[in-house]
């Protein structure tokens, strides 16, 4: 009765996918899922959790994230109809800006349980769920957190929480491996590649092309000294248009040449000295 029933939920799941996949903002519906879900629209957030559609597959409207600090956690609470040992598993969406240690505490009955899991790596479980363990609850409410005040890099990702029995879960967990592949397939999940590699894969880029070369280059020629005539032939043929300034006296020339190599106008001192061997010559 328990596989039918199971199987009952993958085939909902399946039929509606390709819905979910047409729209890009859609998420799994968390009342067809068996056992006990609480969405993070139903928890307690503490700090600052930003919402999100980006990354698929998620339960319900969206998932929340943070980038971590201290207090910042979501708290979900969860209704244990009677005590016993429970499976409980956290939904998040992965990916290469995940953080590596987000925190879960499950408050069992022999203490509270911490589990650290690494958010960079693909689920484990049916659809977005990774399974955090086995543990003992007692009947009641139950606040089961996960926090990010210990996140150095990346954001922490909270999504959804699923609780039920041992039993249970392993035969859900067969008939997900039985009949998933169509539901994977329309959900647009990889069953065989962690998304953290299949988003660490890039397209190498095209080449660039080099942008055009529009200055002229002059032919190889031969060393030769050339006359001052040949120089200026050559700059009208491969310059045109500029033309050598017209000759001035010997102090302009002068306060030309020491502009040109110090930066400054000659001294007094040097005018007089450069004229004077100027009529000397």
């Amino acid at each position: 009765m328990m596989r039918k029933r199971l199987f009952g939920v993958l085939f909902a799941l399946a039929m509606a996918a390709p819905g979910l996949a047409a729209a890009q903002d859609a998420g799994i519906d968390p009342s067809r899922l068996p056992g006990i879900v609480v969405d993070d629209t139903a928890a307690k957030r503490v700090g600052t959790w930003s919402p999100s559609r980006h990354t698929r597959p998620f339960v319900g409207d969206s998932y929340i994230y943070s980038a971590g600090g201290a207090g910042e956690r979501v708290e979900f609470s969860v209704e244990i109809p009677e005590g016993g040992v429970y499976q409980v598993l956290a939904s998040y969406t992965p990916g290469t800006n995940r953080s590596v240690n987000a925190v879960y505490e499950i408050p069992a009955a022999d203490g509270v349980k911490t589990v650290v899991v690494n958010q960079q790596d693909r689920p484990r479980g049916p659809l977005c769920f990774q399974p955090l363990g086995e543990f003992t609850l007692e009947a009641g409410q139950v606040k089961i957190t996960v926090s990010a005040e210990a996140n150095k890099k990346g954001v922490v990702v909270a999504d959804a929480l699923q609780v039920m029995t041992p039993e249970a879960f392993a035969a859900y967990k067969e008939e997900f491996e039985k009949n998933s592949p169509k539901l994977l397939a329309a959900l647009k999940v990889d069953p065989n590649q962690p998304a953290a590699k299949k988003a660490a894969e890039k397209k190498p880029e095209p080449p660039q092309e080099k942008p055009p070369v529009f200055a002229r280059k002059a032919p190889a020629r031969p060393h030769e000294r050339l006359t001052s005539e040949q120089l200026d032939a050559l700059m009208e043929q491969y310059v045109g248009g500029i033309h050598s300034a017209a000759i001035v006296d010997d102090e302009a020339f002068l306060r030309r040449v020491t502009l040109d190599l110090l930066g400054r106008q000659p001294t007094m001192e040097e005018r007089a000295a450069f004229l004077e061997d100027a009529e000397a010559a």
